[in-house]
Parts: C-alpha cells; structure tokens; sequence
C-alpha cells in the first residue's frame, strides 16, 4: 500500500474497501433471510440492524455515498416495520431485497469504474 494521506493513498484505502463487498453483500442476504424465517427474532433484527448501519457509516468514510443512501433506507423501512409491528409483512422484504440488488450495483459499478481509472494511468504511463 502506498504512504497514508495522498491520493494514491486513498485509491488503495477504496479497492480495498469494496473488495470485501462479496462479502458485505453476503452477510446482508443471509441476515435478510434469517430474519424473513423468523420476524419475531430480536437478534435477527438487531444483527441487520447492525451490518446495515457499519454499512452507512463505512460507505460515507469511504467515499461511496451511494452505499449509504440504499443502507440508510434499507434500515429506515427496517425501523419502521418493527416500530410498527409489521416485521413479517412482505412489502418490508421485497424493499430489502431491492436495496440489496441495488447496493450490489453500486459496488460492481464502483469496482468498473476503479478498474477503469487504473487502466487509464497504466496507459498515461506508457506515454
């Protein structure tokens, strides 16, 4: 990786960021699916709770405010179907499951766009 502060730095930071966006993206389907086979799950509900904001803070700490936009809203829709009692309906899953195409979206085309930049001044380079 190369020295902290420059922009350089902060490519690196961001690839390594959303090479760990399988990942992310994973353990949001599975906490989404935990949680549709049992609505009344506390801990269900507190662990997507928990990944959706590391992903609002992380995604605005990175640079990726798309990330967390989608996550904001995931999580808002999240709170309002469990402060009003409604956690099994399937309008609530079939939001989550939109955010979660669309923040796999995000992170493909942030990932394109980073390959593309690369290529870009490996080409300058070669000048």
């Amino acid at each position: 990786m190369t020295e902290p502060g420059g922009e350089a730095w902060l490519e690196d930071v961001r690839r390594e960021y959303l090479s760990s966006a399988d990942c992310k993206i994973a353990d949001l389907s599975d906490a989404i699916r935990r949680l549709q086979s049992a609505p009344e799950s506390v801990e269900a509900r507190r662990n997507l709770r928990t990944l959706l904001h590391n992903l609002i803070g992380s995604g605005a700490s990175y640079g990726f405010a798309g990330v967390s936009v989608i996550a904001q809203r995931m999580s808002s829709a999240l709170k309002r179907a469990t402060d009003e009692r409604m956690i099994a309906e399937t309008d609530l899953f079939t939001l989550l499951e939109n955010g979660l195409r669309e923040l796999r979206e995000v992170f493909e085309r942030e990932a394109e766009g980073m390959d593309g930049r690369e290529r870009s001044n490996e080409d300058a380079g070669e000048l």
